[in-house]
C-alpha cells in the first residue's frame, strides 16, 4: 500500500501461523490465465474474481506492467515458452 507516493506497507503471508487463504493468491504467468483482479482503496488491498472459479483452481492475479511500474518496480520484457492452459488446477 502506498502513501504519498511512497511504500507504506506490503503483505507478507510467508509464515502460515499468521496468515490467511489470500497468501494462496499468486501471480499469473499469463494475464489470460488471471482470475481475480486487485484493487486499493481507502489504503486497503482488495481482491474479488471477476469470471467462475472451479474449487481447488489456483486464484491468479495478473498485475500488469504499469502497476509495476507504479511500484517502483523495473519491467523487463519476457519471453513466454508455453502457451496457458485453459484448465490449470492445483490442490492445497
Amino acid at each position: 500500500v502506498k502513501k504519498q507516493s511512497k511504500l507504506h506497507h506490503c503483505v507478507d503471508a510467508s509464515d502460515a501461523s499468521s496468515s490467511n487463504w489470500m497468501r494462496y493468491v499468486n501471480c499469473a504467468d499469463y494475464e489470460e490465465w488471471q482470475n481475480m483482479i486487485a484493487f486499493q482503496y481507502l489504503g486497503k488491498i482488495y481482491y474479488r474474481t471477476y469470471k467462475p472459479v472451479l474449487p481447488y483452481a489456483e486464484l491468479l492475479i495478473w498485475y500488469g506492467d504499469d502497476y509495476a511500474s507504479k511500484l517502483g518496480l523495473q519491467v523487463k520484457e519476457i519471453t513466454r515458452l508455453q502457451p496457458p492452459s485453459k484448465n490449470r488446477i492445483v490442490e492445497i
